[in-house]
This record gives C-alpha cells, sequence and structure tokens, in this order.
C-alpha cells in the first residue's frame, strides 16, 4: 500500500456498510505511511507554544525546532501576565466552554475584554469572536463596516489586500 501518488483526497469517499470497512483501505495507507516514516501527520507538543518547541511526529520521532504551526502567532501563551490572568479568569469563573454569546457565552470577563479592545482602538464597541472565521462572517453578513472590523484585532500589521490597504 505504500504509493506515494495516494493522498488524503483519495479516501473522501468511503465505502461499505460497516465503520470498519469504510475506514480498512485509509488505515491500511496510514500504517504503511508510519511503517515507512513517511507519516507528516498528528505531531504533538511537548512543550508550552513557544517559538521554539519540542515535538513528538506521527512516527514517534521527537524533534525540537521552530514552531511555525500551532497558532500561538504574537508568542503570548507564554507571556506571564497572560498566564495569570487565565488562572485569575479559571479562578473566578471556572473552567468552561461558555457557548454562543447570542444565548448565554458572555461571561463579566468578555465583556470587560470588549470594552477594553474598543477603548483601546477608538471605537465605539467591539465583539469578540473565537476565530479568523466567526470574523469572516460578521464581516459576509454586513453586521459592520468593513473598514472598522478587523480580524484578530489591533495586533496584524496592515497588509496589501487586492491591491488595497487594509486589515483582514
Amino acid at each position: 500500500m505504500q504509493n506515494k501518488s495516494i493522498s488524503l483526497a483519495d479516501f473522501r469517499e468511503l465505502q461499505g456498510s460497516t465503520v470498519a470497512e469504510r475506514v480498512a483501505r485509509y488505515q491500511a495507507w496510514q500504517s504503511s505511511r508510519r511503517a515507512a516514516g513517511t507519516w507528516v501527520y498528528d505531531k504533538t507538543l511537548q512543550t508550552a507554544p513557544l517559538p521554539v518547541s519540542e515535538t513528538v511526529d506521527g512516527c514517534g520521532r521527537r524533534f525540537k525546532g521552530p514552531n511555525y504551526c500551532s497558532q500561538d502567532y504574537l508568542s503570548l501563551a507564554s507571556h506571564p501576565a497572560i498566564k495569570e490572568s487565565a488562572i485569575a479568569a479559571i479562578r473566578q469563573l471556572g473552567a468552561h466552554s461558555a457557548g454562543s454569546s447570542a444565548l448565554l457565552g458572555n461571561t463579566t470577563l468578555s465583556r470587560k475584554f470588549e470594552r477594553s479592545l474598543a477603548e483601546f482602538v477608538g471605537y465605539g464597541a467591539s465583539i469578540a469572536v473565537s476565530d479568523g472565521l466567526g470574523c469572516g462572517i460578521w464581516r459576509r453578513q454586513g453586521l459592520g463596516p468593513a473598514e472598522r472590523l478587523d480580524c484578530h484585532g489591533c495586533a496584524q500589521p496592515r497588509l496589501p489586500s487586492r491591491g488595497r490597504q487594509g486589515r483582514h
């Protein structure tokens, strides 16, 4: 099964009447890639997501190197003030996933953050969303003027976007 021309895309249409039958071909391919040392998925951080991190890859190999993939773009995961704020928030509100802000997903701390962010960037108000997708949905739905709706807040530099300056 070690056919290097096969990719994940070859397994998007599953065949078989049981779960085991549907994933058998994929699992055989994945196992052959792991045995050959060519499986590139399933990396696991062994340290905090630092600029240089220790990782174990899907074949069980340990390595240390630049971290380009953990989504800690601003290196805030290791910032002492951020860690202390997270601990304080957990002490005050507990560890929970909240939910949609439309239902009951806001907390006193999330509202305080939105007010502080709006004040910092000079806006009348702000809405915190969990990711760039959420921000894009707000923008596409026309729920805020695009020039005043900045995904990832003010931390991103102004970059050219399709021939015009703006934040994405």
